[in-house]
């Protein structure tokens, strides 16, 4: 049941959200736009006696109310319904109450957005971050509260609309919010890389230190960023606690990495097929190159739990 809850969670998307602020009782029609990959939609309005009807586009342009339609929660503030498998199209929904009410539509469907703010144009959605700025120049920039609503079209040609989960409100700069593993694992004569992905809309520099002792830097980045150490053929002296440290005009944070150095696994190296004589010895090589020493084991394959050696006979 957990599984199966996770899961149509990970699939809800957001339709619609309208919040009448007047006290006095009041109704509105909205439109919903159906694409063909949502599976089911809900519709909730909050308020004194509040009350929903769907109409479903039928041709030429005409509405009929939709007979389908599963009632969820029925009480005295606050209503639920919901209709399972709709028809694609512009759907409308008439809604009221004797109160300010808000009005809320959800979806299960396999297309949503997500959105992310930059101060400089950007292809690479790590270089964002989930709120924009206040008072510098981004993406979008209200001094209010916003929701997101983005349109298109699915592939079957049918329009869809979609709306952030939440309402977007710009801020202050912040001090970076730096993310990182807690140990990374790196190998002999390998290069290693220690990653730490930083967030923040401002410029920040990055310096990097070894339990606790300066090794490079600073670096200076505009915005949000990946930012990775590189360490050239490591050996056991490299083990050791990683700080990424990083700074902009609103403060200073930092993430630790252990690096792990290990011995890499043995490189085999292989010749091709061997061609033996039945009843002469034969000699198979094959050469093992590893920095530490290891163990050799030979084998023949397994049919169908039988042993084919390597002439052909079959063993049990």
């Amino acid at each position: 049941l957990n599984f199966v809850r996770l899961s149509l969670e990970s699939r809800k998307v957001n339709l619609l959200s309208v919040d009448r602020k007047s006290e006095e009782p009041g109704e509105e029609n909205l439109q919903l736009l159906v694409d063909k990959t949502l599976r089911e939609f809900t519709i909730s309005v909050s308020g004194q006696k509040p009350k929903i009807e769907i109409f479903r586009p039928e041709l030429e342009g005409n509405y009929k109310k939709e007979e389908k339609v599963d009632e969820l929660l029925n009480l005295e503030n606050v209503k639920i319904v919901g209709v399972k498998g709709p028809r694609p199209g512009r759907y409308n929904i008439s809604v009221g109450s004797e109160s300010k009410y808000t009005v809320r539509a959800t979806g299960l469907s396999s297309i949503d957005f997500q959105t992310g703010f930059s101060l400089k144009p950007t292809t690479n959605f790590k270089e964002t971050y989930h709120r924009p700025m206040k008072g510098r120049k981004n993406l979008i920039l209200r001094y209010e509260s916003l929701n997101i609503k983005v349109f298109g079209r699915d592939k079957e040609g049918f329009e869809f609309e979609r709306i952030s989960p939440t309402a977007v409100s710009s801020q202050l700069p912040f001090p970076p919010e730096v993310i990182a593993k807690e140990t990374e694992e790196g190998y002999y004569d390998r290069s290693a890389v220690i990653t730490c992905h930083i967030q923040t809309l401002v410029p920040f520099n990055v310096t990097w230190k070894k339990n606790g002792k300066y090794i490079a830097g600073p670096y200076r980045y505009p915005q949000s960023a990946e930012i990775r150490h590189v360490i050239e053929r490591p050996t056991s002296r490299e083990e050791g606690i990683y700080t990424c440290l990083a700074s902009n005009i609103a403060g200073s944070s930092f993430a630790n990495v252990f690096l792990d150095i290990k011995e890499p696994p043995p490189e085999v190296y292989i010749f091709g097929n061997a061609s033996l004589t039945p009843g002469l010895s034969g000699i198979l090589r094959c050469d093992v190159t590893s920095t530490v020493e290891f163990n050799v084991t030979w084998s023949r394959y397994k049919i169908r739990g039988q042993v084919r050696d390597f002439f052909g006979r079959l063993e049990t």
